[in-house]
């Protein structure tokens, strides 16, 4: 008695555990609570919400694989396995619901491996899609065909291939449950005449990626015009497709998806070998760009020199547009107002050629007073009475004998001056020496001619007096050694 129980209690506890009541458990053709019923012929499966058992033919009919999914935007809900199968959605089950939101632009490919779609060759829908959810979101549905026959059918209609990898568009699906009729599409073909063993939903709605919008929301796909699935070759249970360029192989045939490939490998692929050599799209900025020069002209040889100029190399302004005045590309030296080439950070930057009050090129001058004024001045050579006497030697002796070794400016202690400036030169009139302001009480040093050779040397001193008059002293110096 005990044992009969225990049996009764196993067999019930099966029972208990092993349901057939989930979408995948009612499409895959076996008897997963040993009831002896299966898939939709099982009342778990017939009591699944979305009418899916009632619409379709049976569990086998469902799309139950998922070969290709791109969500896009980012903004795709729900696990890809909530495609597949029975449907099963309910509008009551707000937490989890049994959906893939495709996201907006999303693309999802559903194979069927358990059957295929085929034409009814009526006026029957012979595809039909679960879309469900609130919001109404348009979907493009496209179509693989299994053999030669059928490929060629849907090209002599004109049904595009978007992607060039198979799948033909068929039509639109306009945001709800529904169903395709193919012999609308590609009417005059008998029942079973034409085969598919893969859908493809991608998501059409307008606009970018901005916003909360999650694209088409889908439950379930079925084939409601079914047949035993067979290969390219018409075998049953046949593993061999159509590639994407319409021949019949074995997917793990080398040549598989390559007799339409482009120069990248592309199935139908729109890349060529452009005259560099080099694959990439005709419409590419970049087509011929490898091999052509800065004019435009392929296998040229012009180039853009240091001066931003597109020239050939042996082009005499190849360089030289920018050249700075000592010649180097894009230099900042140029030629002052003097007609020297300096930098204009240098000091003596328009100093060559500036007159007495700094003015390059200028025309004023020390007068006899030693004031710096222009020669129309009517105080020029007039002011010289202004000015205390000062007195320079008219030779020196820089021999170290502690007598006159150094040329010095003398003046009385009761003038209040400075000297600001001294410059000594040759007879050529190369400037041997100059120095800055000088302390100048009795007397001021200008210059102690230790390098110099015996000779005469001309100098000029600028004095600066208190009131802020400067005044020009110059005159000739006999250096004895």
């Amino acid at each position: 008695m005990r044992y009969w129980l225990l049996s009764v209690l196993l067999i019930i506890g099966h029972g208990l555990l092993a349901q057939e009541a989930s979408a995948l458990d009612c499409a895959d053709g076996i008897d997963n609570d040993g009831d002896g019923l299966i898939d939709c012929d099982d009342p778990g499966c017939q009591e699944l919400p979305n009418l899916g058992c009632d619409i379709c033919p049976g569990g086998l009919s469902f799309a139950d694989t998922v070969l290709f999914f791109n969500q896009n935007c980012g903004n795709q809900v729900g696990e890809l396995v909530n495609a597949l199968g029975v449907a099963d959605w309910s509008e009551e089950d707000t937490d989890r619901p049994a959906i893939l939101s495709l996201g907006r632009g999303g693309v999802l490919r559903l194979g069927f491996t358990n059957n295929q779609m085929i034409n009814s060759g009526n006026g029957t829908p012979d595809l039909w899609l679960f879309e469900v959810g609130v919001a109404a979101e348009r979907s493009s549905i496209a179509l693989r065909p299994v053999d030669l026959s059928t490929r060629d059918a849907m090209i002599a209609a004109g049904l595009p291939d978007e992607d060039g990898e198979g799948y033909f568009t068929v039509g639109i699906l306009e945001g709800a449950t529904t169903g395709i009729d193919i012999d609308a599409v590609l009417p005059g073909f008998a029942n079973g005449a034409l085969r598919y063993d893969a859908v493809q939903i991608r998501d059409i709605q307008g606009g970018d990626c901005a916003g909360p919008a999650t694209g088409a929301d889908i439950d379930a796909v079925c084939a409601v015009s079914s047949a035993p699935p067979v290969d390219c070759r018409g075998i049953s249970g046949g593993s061999a497709r159509l590639d994407a360029c319409g021949v019949c192989l074995e997917p793990n045939d080398p040549a598989f998806n390559q007799s339409c490939a482009d120069c990248a490998g592309v199935p139908n692929g729109q890349s060529v070998v452009d005259s560099c050599g080099t694959c990439i799209l005709a419409t590419s900025p970049r087509f011929n760009a490898a091999c052509t020069d800065c004019t435009g002209t392929l296998f040229g040889s012009a180039i853009v020199d240091s001066c931003g100029l597109c020239l050939q190399p042996g082009d005499t302004l190849f360089n030289r547009t920018c050249f700075d005045c000592f010649g180097e590309p894009a230099g900042p030296a140029r030629i002052d107002s003097c007609g020297i080439c300096l930098l204009p950070s240098d000091p003596e930057f328009n100093r060559a050629c500036a007159d007495c009050a700094g003015t390059p090129n200028g025309l004023a001058v020390f007068d006899e007073c030693g004031f710096c004024l222009l020669p129309t001045d009517t105080t020029f050579n007039q002011r010289c009475a202004d000015q205390l006497p000062l007195f320079v030697p008219s030779g020196f002796s820089p021999n170290d004998d502690g007598v006159n070794d150094v040329l010095r400016i003398y003046k009385s202690q009761d003038i209040r001056a400075r000297v600001r400036a001294c410059r000594i030169y040759d007879r050529w009139g190369g400037l041997i020496a100059q120095t800055g302001p000088a302390v100048f009480t009795d007397r001021a040093d200008l210059w102690r001619g230790r390098e110099a050779a015996s000779g005469v040397y001309v100098y000029v001193v600028e004095v600066q007096y208190q009131d802020g008059t400067v005044r020009l002293v110059k005159g000739s110096v006999t250096l004895i050694r």
